[in-house]
């Protein structure tokens, strides 16, 4: 099954989110270890081409396997997100 992650970050949060972003970018290459294969990872930019938040697209068995994931990140645990959410994603054009 296919799954998008999309996260926007609190309010002056982009020293925070800095100041974790290796741990994060580390993180994820735990992904297939963990079963997860991410098919596209990026943060979100502002107009002012700031990190305001993450997207992911991954392949995975289900949604609780992300879920149980997803909590390991170091964004997570330093409370990094306003919201965020997971939906089940339907690919219908692949150009990569």
């Amino acid at each position: 099954m296919y799954f998008i992650f999309n996260a926007l970050d609190k309010k002056n949060s982009v020293e925070l989110r800095t100041q974790n972003r290796q741990t994060h970018l580390e993180f994820l290459k735990t992904s297939e270890e963990n079963n997860i294969k991410i098919l596209l990872a990026g943060p979100r930019i502002n107009e002012n081409k700031q990190m305001i938040g993450s997207t992911l697209v991954v392949e995975c068995e289900n949604k609780d396997v992300l879920e149980k994931w997803l909590e390991k990140d170091i964004y997570n645990k330093v409370k990094l997100f306003e919201n965020s959410e997971i939906r089940e994603y339907k690919i219908v054009i692949n150009n990569f």
